[in-house]
């Protein structure tokens, strides 16, 4: 799990810099190393995707991208972990996509599953209840409905891979509405941000991206 930092990666901290895959991956885990000292019991329910994940994943034919990253989680249960976190890259701008009770995917769907809402709101009113939700949180306020499919499809092929389940259901996803960045290379300091604030109380985060907004 160690990340190696080089002093390219130290000089791409200072201000007007833009942190890369190397500084997104140890912020990520500096942060989840320092909860599971404060809270391990919801640290152990937490999956961090590498900073590469999405980039492997996201390409033009879906089982090939899934195949690419079937074994990353040869190791790791995700249906068994509460919240999982995915850092992503796309036209040189982070952002966060965080899988809330991703263990709801392997109920088999009756009808295709549920519809991706990109608009960032919710008819279910504020309730979890047996389902898996998608968030995306982008400081420049994009919507992501590509990446939202992406995932719903990364869910759907591991719990057929992992659990045998021939027609998984499809999660719930929405874009967060969250404060916004006033420059061109702060993205990655927000996508860090967006995931610390939201494990601080996952349940009231999960309620207030429902209704509002996460500041």
């Amino acid at each position: 799990g160690a990340v190696n930092i080089t002093r390219g990666d130290l000089e791409r901290l200072q201000p007007g810099k833009y942190l890369n895959d190397t500084l997104i991956e140890f912020g990520l885990k500096l942060w989840l190393n320092d909860l599971r000292d404060c809270d391990p019991e919801l640290a152990d329910q937490i999956h961090l995707f590498s900073s590469f994940f999405y980039k492997k994943l996201a390409i033009k034919d879906k089982r090939a991208g899934y195949e690419s990253v079937r074994k990353w989680t040869s190791r790791v249960d995700v249906f068994s972990k509460r919240y999982l976190v995915v850092p992503i890259n796309e036209h040189l701008h982070w952002y966060l996509a965080i899988i809330y009770q991703p263990e709801y995917t392997t109920n088999q769907s009756q009808n295709g599953g549920r519809r991706t809402n990109s608009d960032g709101r919710n008819h279910q009113a504020g309730r979890a209840g047996n389902h898996t939700y998608i968030f995306v949180f982008d400081s420049l306020n994009g919507k992501h409905p590509g990446a939202m499919k992406n995932l719903v499809q990364y869910l759907r092929f591991e719990a057929t891979d992992k659990k045998g389940i021939d027609n998984p259901s499809s999660p719930e996803a929405m874009a967060a509405h969250v404060p916004t960045q006033d420059n061109y290379c702060d993205c990655g300091l927000y996508l860090l941000h967006f995931a610390k604030v939201f494990m601080e109380d996952p349940v009231k985060s999960f309620n207030t991206i429902l209704v509002g907004s996460l500041s």
